[in-house]
């Protein structure tokens, strides 16, 4: 319903592909995650910080690498004011957000192959993405 309500629509057509990958990506997570609780609810021995930060690095690796793609819109990405009011900025700003989050999953997925503890895996994901909204949100401007 939300796409059908987009102020943009046109620009929702063009970045119809890095919409799709967004979306799949975000019902992949989601259905993940949900089985993997199921498992380990059902005793099933799984270690679900270690798999979680996996696939939430595997998530912003997808997710970043399509950001460059996206066209200014009201649904999904970056919506500041400065990038929804031009066109130049919202492609920087993406392309910036886009390196930033392929970079900070793969560090995160590093990380939960690694022997990390589960402190430092919510630490590193935690101060991540705080770093990467941050950084992407202050640069828009």
């Amino acid at each position: 319903l939300l796409p059908r309500m987009e102020l943009r629509a046109d620009n929702l057509a063009r970045s119809g592909k890095a919409y799709t990958a967004t979306w799949s990506a975000v019902m992949l997570m989601i259905a993940a995650c949900h089985a993997l609780l199921i498992a380990h609810a059902l005793g099933y021995a799984a270690d679900v910080p270690r798999l979680v930060t996996a696939m939430l690095g595997l998530f912003l690796v997808v997710t970043g690498n399509v950001a460059a793609k996206t066209r200014s819109m009201q649904l999904f990405g970056v919506r500041t004011p400065w990038t929804l009011s031009d066109e130049r900025v919202w492609q920087r700003t993406h392309r910036l957000y886009g390196w930033g989050s392929v970079c900070l999953g793969l560090a995160l997925f590093g990380l939960a192959l690694g022997a990390a503890a589960p402190l430092v895996l919510a630490t590193a994901t935690l101060l991540g993405l705080a770093a990467l909204m941050a950084a992407t949100f202050s640069y828009s401007y």
